[in-house]
């Protein structure tokens, strides 16, 4: 029996701690349900979210939440995009090309995580994610 929401996550240090990069996630959630789903960019242990976009019948919706900017996502059933950039501790975000949130945090190891990895829940009618492409490029 399933006891987890399906999850994918890179490796845990796939965007390295002394490399900058820059993240593009092309997603849509073409159903909310009331067990949600969604994309991120994480510390590599996974304590710190530096940006997600989850969607649940709780939330009425989709929500962004970056650095400590919360803000909906309008039709989450349409494609969107959402960056990710770090260079050195300085990190952006945004979301369809409109920057959301600017802040500085310590410049970590960080993974990319895509869907849920709650445990112990029941495994019917959550959120769906749909991904059309997850790019990373690597700066100096």
């Amino acid at each position: 029996s399933q006891t987890g929401f399906p999850c994918i996550w890179s490796r845990p240090e796939v965007l390295p701690k002394s490399i900058n990069f820059t993240v593009e996630i092309c997603y849509r959630i073409p159903k909310v349900g009331p067990y949600g789903t969604g994309v991120s960019v994480e510390s590599h242990d996974g304590k710190t979210c530096y940006a997600r976009v989850h969607a649940d019948t709780a939330l009425n919706g989709a929500l962004l939440v970056a650095g400590d900017n919360h803000q909906r996502v309008t039709n989450p059933e349409k494609w969107h995009f959402l960056v990710v950039s770090k260079e050195g501790g300085k990190w952006a975000v945004s979301h369809d090309n409109d920057i959301v949130s600017t802040f500085t945090r310590d410049d970590v190891a960080c993974k990319i995580v895509l869907g849920n990895n709650a445990a112990n829940l029941k495994p019917w009618d959550f959120s769906s994610l749909s991904l059309q492409h997850v790019k990373v490029q690597y700066t100096k």
